[in-house]
């Protein structure tokens, strides 16, 4: 069990940190699981935590402009956009697919994926749950 987010995100009868279900709140929670990994030399879960605030941070940007291009000073300063729920539970689930099928590529040619395996691990505490049906 995770320490620490207690009066932020709540936890849930088994003693498990519930995940967010909204961009900021994920980022605080990766960016503080990030600092806390980095501290205790966890380079496994240093590794999938930047990994996936990277993919976040990438769906967050613009796409450059084609027919407007700006130059000079601030030209690349673009305010970021908002990540939707649905989006964000979509970039999540694509970054554990993408560590599932390395692992299945490797270990059809017998090679030890003991790290992979330890990063997806981590990225698996981060799937969001879907929300609830609304009534």
């Amino acid at each position: 069990a995770r320490h620490g987010h207690v009066g932020v995100w709540g936890v849930d009868g088994s003693g498990a940190v519930s995940v967010p279900t909204n961009w900021p709140d994920l980022k605080r929670l990766l960016r503080t699981d990030l600092m806390s990994a980095m501290k205790s030399r966890r380079p496994h879960e240093v590794s999938a935590i930047r990994g996936l605030l990277a993919a976040l941070a990438n769906a967050e940007a613009h796409p450059p402009e084609k027919h407007n291009p700006q130059h000079g000073l601030g030209a690349g300063e673009v305010a970021r956009r908002e990540i939707d729920d649905g989006e964000l539970r979509q970039i999540v689930q694509a970054e554990v697919g993408r560590y599932q099928s390395a692992i299945d590529e490797l270990d059809s040619h017998g090679v030890d994926t003991a790290t992979l395996r330890a990063e997806l691990a981590v990225l698996e505490r981060y799937r969001l749950r879907d929300p609830a049906p609304r009534r």
